[in-house]
C-alpha cells in the first residue's frame, strides 16, 4: 500500500517537474527551447541556475519543477533503502552461516575429545578432528575464493547494486578468512604440542 502511494506521488512529482520545466522555458523565452527543456530534465541543477539568472520571470516554473523533484524523493529513497537493507541482511546471513559451520565444527571437536576410536589417545583424536575441520574450512575457503574471482571478472562496475553485493560477499569472505587463519594456527599449535 505504501509503495503504491509513494509511486503515485512520484508520478505526480514527475509530471509537476515536466510542467514546471515547460513553464520555465516559456517564461524565460530561450532561443532553443527543446534543447534547454531536455537539459533541464536531464540535469535538474540547471533549474536552480536558471532561477538564479532569471528570478522574476522563472520563479513560478522553477518552484513547480523543484516541488515536483521533491515529491519524487520519498519513492526513490524508499527503493534505495530497501536495496541497501537487503544487501546488508544477505551479507549478515552469509556471516551467520559461516559462524554456525565453525560452531558445529567446534562442538564436534569437543565431543570427539571424549569419544572416538578405542585405544586411540584423546590428544591424537583431537588432533585428527582438528585436521579434518581445518581441511573442510580450507576447502570451503578455496571454493569461495574461486567463486569471487569468477564474479569479479564478470562484474559490471556500472551496476551499483551488483557492486554492493559483490563487496558484501568479499567482506564476508575476508571475515571467514580471518577465522580460517585462526583455526589453522590452532592446528599448528596442537601439532607442535603433540610432537613434544
Amino acid at each position: 500500500m505504501l509503495d503504491t502511494i509513494l509511486a503515485a506521488v512520484a508520478i505526480l512529482g514527475g509530471l509537476a517537474t515536466l510542467h514546471g520545466n515547460y513553464r520555465l522555458i516559456r517564461d524565460v523565452a530561450h532561443e532553443k527551447p527543446v534543447r534547454r527543456y531536455i537539459s533541464l530534465c536531464v540535469a535538474p541543477i540547471l533549474i536552480l541556475t536558471t532561477l538564479i539568472r532569471h528570478y522574476r520571470r522563472a520563479k513560478k516554473g522553477a518552484f513547480i519543477a523543484m516541488a515536483g523533484l521533491w515529491l519524487m524523493v520519498p519513492f526513490f529513497g524508499n527503493r534505495l533503502w530497501e536495496k541497501q537493507t537487503a544487501a546488508i541482511e544477505s551479507a549478515q546471513g552469509r556471516n551467520h552461516d559461516a559462524e554456525e559451520t565453525l560452531a558445529d565444527a567446534d562442538e564436534e571437536d569437543a565431543s570427539s575429545a571424549h569419544g572416538g576410536q578405542r585405544g586411540q589417545p584423546p590428544q591424537d583424536r583431537r588432533l585428527a578432528e582438528k585436521e579434518k575441520l581445518v581441511n573442510q574450512i580450507n576447502a570451503r575457503l578455496s571454493w569461495w575464493h574461486q567463486q569471487l574471482q569468477g564474479r569479479r571478472a564478470s562484474l559490471d562496475t556500472n551496476n551499483a547494486h551488483a557492486v554492493r553485493e559483490f563487496n558484501a560477499d568479499a567482506a564476508a569472505y575476508a571475515s571467514f578468512n580471518e577465522i580460517a587463519k585462526a583455526k589453522n594456527q590452532e592446528l599448528l599449535t596442537m601439532k607442535s604440542i603433540a610432537k613434544r
